[in-house]
């Protein structure tokens, strides 16, 4: 048994999402796709993200640069990460 199942399964998702605006051929809107997909991740697990604007987006961009790398992605979204408020 996993020790923080949780846990495990945002580091699983960190990693699909990281390089996720590779994958799609939009003309615009990648990383705000790549974002809203994982704000809906977490939602659909009972969490949600409190990241300030400023930070999410420069996470984002990190992210979608390259220069931020799978374990500080995790490390980010788990410190915004809360229980959804019922």
């Amino acid at each position: 048994m996993l020790a923080d199942p949780l846990g495990e399964l945002r580091d699983v998702e960190v990693a699909g999402r990281s390089r996720e605006h590779e994958l799609f051929g939009l003309v615009d809107g990648n990383k705000r796709l790549g974002w809203t997909a994982t704000v809906v991740f977490y939602d659909i697990n009972g969490m949600e993200l409190e990241a300030p604007d400023d930070d999410a987006y420069d996470t984002v961009i990190a992210a979608a640069e390259g220069t931020l790398d799978v374990p500080e992605l995790a490390r980010c979204l788990r410190g915004w990460a809360r229980p959804a408020a019922q």
